[in-house]
C-alpha cells in the first residue's frame, strides 16, 4: 500500500479527518499532504488538521484536536449528549488552573478554570458516528 492509500485509509477510519500527528505515527512524509491538497483530495481546515474533500468540517472535533486539555462544558456538553437540539453559539470549556488560555479567550471561547487535580473529574469521552442519508 502506498502512502496516499495509507492516508486515505486513516481518513476513512477517522470519518474523513486527518491530523498531521497521524502521519508521524505511521511514518508517512508530510509532503503527501501537499500533493493531496493540490489534487483537491483534502482541505486544510486548521493547523495540523485536514478534511476529505467530500466531508464537512466538524468544528468541535477540530477545536478539540488543537486544544487537547480543554474539556467541553455547559451548553456544549448538553449538545454533545443530545440533551438540547440548539447548537451552541460559542464554545464553553474548562481548563486546569494556570493553563495559558489567551488564544482560547481571543477566539471567543468561554473559559472556566478548575484546580488541576479536579479538572478531569466526571469527564465523559464521546465518539459520535456520522450517518449519511442519501
Amino acid at each position: 500500500m502506498n502512502y496516499i492509500e495509507q492516508i486515505k485509509k486513516i481518513m476513512n477510519d477517522n470519518y474523513g479527518t486527518l491530523l498531521t500527528s497521524d502521519l508521524a505515527k505511521n511514518n508517512i512524509p508530510r509532503t503527501y499532504l501537499s500533493i493531496m491538497e493540490q489534487n483537491g483530495e483534502i482541505e486544510r481546515v486548521a493547523w495540523g488538521v485536514y478534511v476529505a474533500e467530500n466531508m464537512l468540517e466538524d468544528e468541535m472535533y477540530v477545536f478539540q484536536s488543537r486544544n487537547k486539555r480543554a474539556i467541553f462544558f455547559h451548553e456544549n456538553a448538553l449538545y454533545l449528549h443530545g440533551l438540547t437540539d440548539r447548537t451552541p453559539l460559542a464554545f464553553s470549556v474548562t481548563v486546569p488552573s494556570g493553563y495559558h488560555a489567551t488564544n482560547l479567550k481571543e477566539s471567543g471561547c468561554k473559559v472556566f478554570f478548575v484546580k488541576a487535580d479536579l479538572c478531569e473529574l466526571g469527564v465523559t469521552w464521546l465518539i459520535l458516528k456520522i450517518i449519511f442519508i442519501s
